[in-house]
C-alpha cells in the first residue's frame, strides 16, 4: 500500500529449545510502516472473506503499547469496555482441588521505580481464603478475607510484615 505497511508473524529460535524470556526463542507478530498510526494491532473476530464483510475489533494494541480489550482507542495500558460492565477475573486454578484455608485466589500489586530505577511495591490487595470452599448447589461457602498492604516512608517493608487493613469474610 501507500504507505508501506508490512505485517509479520514468525516463530523465532531453535528447534526444541525453550522460550527464554527473549527473542532468541520466540512467536511474534510485529506491524512495520512507514506512518506510525499505521503500527497497532488488532484481533478481529466474525469476518466473512468470502462475502467479505468486516469483522469486529475485540483487542488492539496500539503502538504506544496500550492494550484495549473491547475497544480500538485505549487510554490507558489497559482499558477494559464492554456494554454488560466491565470485570476482571483472577481464578485460582488448582485442577480439581478445592480451595483451602489461606489459599491466595489473586493479587493486585501497585509497583513503580524510584530515583535508582529500582522496581519497588507501594501497596497491594490480596484475596485470601478463610476455609474450606463449598459452592455447591445447595450452600456457598467460599469464605474470604480481602487484606490490604501499603508501604510508608521507612525503610522496613511493611507489606511483608502483614496487611494495613482487612475486610473479614463476615463483615
Amino acid at each position: 500500500d501507500g504507505d508501506a505497511m508490512n505485517a509479520y508473524f514468525g516463530l523465532e529460535g531453535d528447534a526444541g529449545a525453550l522460550y527464554t524470556d527473549s527473542l532468541q526463542n520466540a512467536t511474534y507478530i510485529e506491524a512495520k510502516s512507514s506512518n506510525p498510526i499505521y503500527t497497532d494491532l488488532q484481533f478481529v473476530t466474525g469476518g466473512d472473506l468470502d462475502a467479505p464483510t468486516l469483522g469486529t475489533a475485540r483487542m488492539t494494541i496500539l503502538d504506544g503499547g496500550k492494550v484495549g480489550i473491547g475497544t480500538n482507542a485505549p487510554d490507558s495500558a489497559l482499558h477494559i469496555a464492554t456494554t454488560t460492565g466491565a470485570y476482571l477475573n483472577l481464578q485460582r486454578s488448582d485442577s480439581d482441588n478445592a480451595i483451602i484455608a489461606t489459599n491466595q485466589l489473586g493479587v493486585i500489586k501497585f509497583t513503580g521505580k524510584d530515583d535508582d530505577a529500582t522496581l519497588g511495591e507501594g501497596a497491594r490487595i490480596a484475596a485470601i481464603s478463610t476455609g474450606t470452599w463449598d459452592t455447591g448447589t445447595d450452600v456457598h461457602k467460599a469464605a474470604t478475607d480481602l487484606h490490604f498492604y501499603t508501604q510508608d516512608e521507612t525503610t522496613t517493608d511493611k507489606i511483608a510484615a502483614g496487611s494495613s487493613m482487612t475486610i473479614k469474610h463476615n463483615g
